[in-house]
């Protein structure tokens, strides 16, 4: 924004040391009061008389027609240069405070030491009349400029110098808190691009400059200002606002994903329910298998235990052979006793014994086959019986396993 700094020249022929208030309302927070006394100081030090206060910008119909005048009174604001404008041929870079050259900036403009020709440039734009600058050192009193010279130009590639080199009292514009800016007026002159060279200082070169600006131009300069922020804020406003686009896209591609992931999810828990149920059903007919399967086995149980009876009947039949046996090797003992040939043509008549024991014989040996053969399958059938009731028992195992894990 524009100060309410002003200062008076004459255009054309060397300026006055003189400077004056301009009575319009203060454009910036700056306390009025105390920028009176601080050019009251500037006038006892610049300036013999005292002029008037006059609005800045209004001379007098009488003074601009009048053929006796000599030169037409302006009157210069001090206007602070945003920051994106000032450049530097260098800069100290111990610290992160050496690189700001404005007038309202906490930090300030320091060359760096191995530059032998440094300067400090104020870009205002486009081509403006100026009358001279303003200047503050640093926030101590140790370090300031003492001497300086200005360098001029309009398209950046041929400078021209401001007539003189120009002392400054550098420790009146130093130190803490907010010092008052030293006001440094100069033949006006036009120009887009300002240098600050410093010649002499104390300790460092630090430096914090502003221009003097034609009143008009200050007036244009901080329309324009407002405009460019204007214009900037509205870019950025564009820009958050394509963010918000940006951000409303991706906020309903994340929606769309989580639709897609709880469509996901809701598909995953319905196919496990209908895979638990499945699961269940099928667990629920292998126990009714393992249940028929039990009770054919308790079948082949009963069908065992009554083979077992038939075997142990088998065996007393097989005893009472061997009893038979025995008492027909009696009988054949016995009959080897000697007893009168038969003569030829007589018919042999065996015994009724003999033949009843023969018969007996011959039922105990088919009775002996049977029991073998029935020992044969009743051996088969107990082995049968042995594994299909281990695997009754790992059925029951697994079903009981997937009991507890359901």
């Amino acid at each position: 924004t524009v100060s309410v700094l002003y200062w008076r020249g004459e255009v054309g022929e060397e300026m006055k040391q003189t400077a004056s208030i301009s009575p319009t309302r203060p454009r910036d927070n700056t306390n009025e009061t105390e920028l009176e006394k601080m050019l009251e100081e500037q006038l006892a030090e610049l300036s013999e008389g005292k002029l008037a206060p006059a609005a800045p910008g209004n001379d007098s119909e009488e003074e601009q027609g009048s053929d006796t005048a000599e030169v037409r009174k302006k009157v210069f604001p001090c206007v602070d240069i945003e920051r994106e404008r000032h450049s530097f041929s260098s800069y100290l870079k111990k610290t992160t405070i050496c690189n700001k050259g404005r007038l309202s900036d906490n930090g300030y403009w320091s060359p760096d030491p191995a530059d032998e020709a440094p300067y400090h440039q104020l870009d205002v734009g486009s081509p403006l009349t100026l009358g001279g600058i303003a200047v503050k050192g640093s926030n101590t009193l140790k370090y300031h400029i003492s001497k300086l010279k200005l360098t001029y130009s309009t398209t950046g590639r041929t400078w021209h110098s401001v007539p003189g080199e120009y002392t400054v009292d550098g420790e009146s514009c130093s130190g803490e808190g907010n010092p008052k800016p030293f006001l440094i007026p100069t033949p006006a002159f036009r120009c887009r691009y300002v240098r600050v060279h410093p010649l002499e200082w104390k300790g460092y070169a630090c430096l914090r400059v502003g221009v003097l600006m034609e009143e008009r131009d200050a007036w244009e300069y901080e329309r324009s200002l407002g405009q460019r922020v204007m214009v900037a804020e509205l870019h950025e406003h564009r820009k958050r606002e394509k963010g918000y686009f940006t951000v409303i896209e991706e906020l309903k591609k994340t929606v769309a994903e989580v639709e897609v992931d709880l469509s996901l999810q809701q598909t995953q828990a319905r196919t496990r329910e209908e895979l638990s149920s499945l699961r269940e059903r099928q667990l629920l007919n292998e126990v009714e298998d393992l249940k028929t399967q039990i009770s054919e086995h308790k079948q082949a149980r009963a069908h065992l235990h009554s083979l077992l009876e038939n075997t142990q009947s088998h065996l007393h039949l097989s005893r009472e052979e061997l009893s038979l046996k025995n008492t027909l090797t009696d009988i054949r003992e016995r009959n080897r006793t000697p007893s009168p040939s038969p003569r030829r043509g007589d018919p042999i008549t065996p015994s009724s014994d003999v033949v009843q024991l023969q018969r007996k014989l011959e039922e105990a040996t088919q009775h002996k086959q049977m029991l073998l053969r029935d020992m044969r399958l009743l051996r088969s059938d107990l082995e049968y019986a042995h594994e299909e009731k281990k695997k009754a028992r790992e059925d029951a195992d697994l079903y009981q396993s997937l009991l507890i894990k359901q």
